[in-house]
């Protein structure tokens, strides 16, 4: 039996055997992590984006009296 590890349309891994099984595995938790990563980044992406929104909205000018 084959087994294929498809990313983004390309084969990045095959496992046909017991012998390339651990890289397989290795490979699907690799490919798991960047898309984790690539996640996180986009959530952080869109938390600034709010939050500078949320400033420009509420804070435009200085409050009086402050530096």
């Amino acid at each position: 039996m084959k087994i294929e590890l498809v990313v983004d349309g390309k084969i990045t891994a095959e496992c046909s055997d017991e012998s390339q099984f651990l890289a397989f595995n290795a490979a699907v938790f690799s490919a798991l992590s960047d898309m984790q990563i690539t996640l996180h980044a986009e959530r952080r992406a869109r938390a600034k984006s709010k939050m500078a929104a949320f400033n420009e909205k509420f804070f435009k000018t200085d409050p009086t009296g402050r530096n």
